[in-house]
């Protein structure tokens, strides 16, 4: 998605010659980082905290020209699970910002807006989940990654070290990219690289880099992490506010182990979690 400034267009009218037209500026373009829904088929207890999320991207455009962009989150979750994240919305001015909760105690969410111009509404929905995991391992947030194996391939464990201020382990796995392969757009060969760092105590990813072969980056961070309890109130729409519940019950599946093979020439298979079964304990 791209964001586009609004431009002013000034006209210029002088006594002895025509009117012109002011020439409109160039557009500001920016890329927009993605971010990751919250699984709510995991139930983390006794592990609070907050924090503030950053994502930063940058592409590179088909006529040379980098774009940048950046996005920052605040996110809560307290010991019995409940959880907050509070966005920024870029089109509806600085100061309204959208809240997402999700609470596992009641089994129900809340999505509600606060700042200038905030409708003072809040929407209330029930979910039911057929498999619910608490607790689910963090040794297994990696799942059981297979990665093609080969001369250009490279999947490897980091030692464990200490990201933005906790414990936390890492992951990284390395392709190099021949020209034409992966967006790579150069005579030579690119590395592309996917490197996420997770905390062990929180079970929550800190830091992660992706670095693609046709330029494009993605930078995440847990930033000022506060492993104290967060204030209940977090997790309630603001007093004053007007709920409107939605009339169904949401189905979640819950979780199901599959897999699928690469698109590389390389040999492997990619686990990964898709609805209906639990997550192995371990691996």
């Amino acid at each position: 998605m791209r964001l586009v400034a609004w431009v002013l267009l000034a006209g210029f009218a002088e006594c002895s010659v025509a009117q012109l037209g002011a020439q409109p500026q160039p557009r500001r373009r920016t890329c927009s980082p993605p971010v990751m829904p919250v699984q709510m088929s995991i139930v983390m207890k006794d592990m609070p905290y907050s924090a503030t999320r950053v994502l930063e991207c940058e592409e590179r455009l088909a006529d040379g020209t980098v774009v940048k962009g950046k996005k920052t989150l605040f996110e809560w979750r307290d010991s019995q699970g409940r959880f907050r994240r509070e966005t920024h919305n870029v089109f509806d001015g600085p100061k309204l910002y959208s809240v997402q909760v999700i609470d596992p105690v009641e089994h129900v969410t809340w999505d509600w807006q606060v700042g200038k111009g905030s409708s003072h509404q809040a929407t209330l929905a029930k979910y039911q989940m057929d498999n619910e995991s608490v607790q689910w391992p963090t040794t297994y947030k990696f799942g059981e990654y297979v990665h093609s194996q080969g001369p250009r391939f490279k999947d490897e464990r980091l030692p464990p070290s200490t990201v933005n201020g906790v414990y936390a382990t890492g992951d990284r796995f390395t392709q190099i990219c021949e020209p034409g392969e992966n967006g790579n757009k150069t005579n030579h060969p690119v590395k592309e690289i996917d490197e996420t760092w997770l905390s062990v105590d929180l079970g929550v990813v800190v830091q992660s880099l992706q670095k693609k072969a046709d330029g494009s980056s993605l930078v995440e961070d847990l930033l000022n992490i506060d492993r104290s309890e967060p204030n209940p109130s977090l997790f309630k729409p603001p007093a004053g506010y007007e709920i409107l519940k939605s009339p169904k019950t949401f189905q979640n599946p819950g979780l199901r182990l599959g897999i699928s093979k690469p698109r590389n020439s390389g040999k492997g298979a990619v686990v990964m979690l898709s609805p209906n079964t639990r997550p192995p304990a371990s691996h």
